[in-house]
């Protein structure tokens, strides 16, 4: 839920200068946040667990 409180806040809080951008990193990381939730909710692995640890 963290990323998807993450998206939505950055929707918020983007300026009409940087709007396209907001909007592609909103998209991509709420994204990722729908997708641990129904991964959580079907139990298999998330896209974020695949891709190994991040630094």
């Amino acid at each position: 839920m963290f990323f998807v409180a993450l998206a939505i806040a950055i929707l918020v809080l983007s300026t009409s200068a940087n709007r396209m951008g907001s909007l592609f990193a909103a998209f991509i990381i709420g994204g990722l946040g729908i997708d641990e939730l129904v991964s959580l909710r079907l139990q298999r692995r998330s896209l974020l667990s695949r891709i190994g640890p991040l630094p």
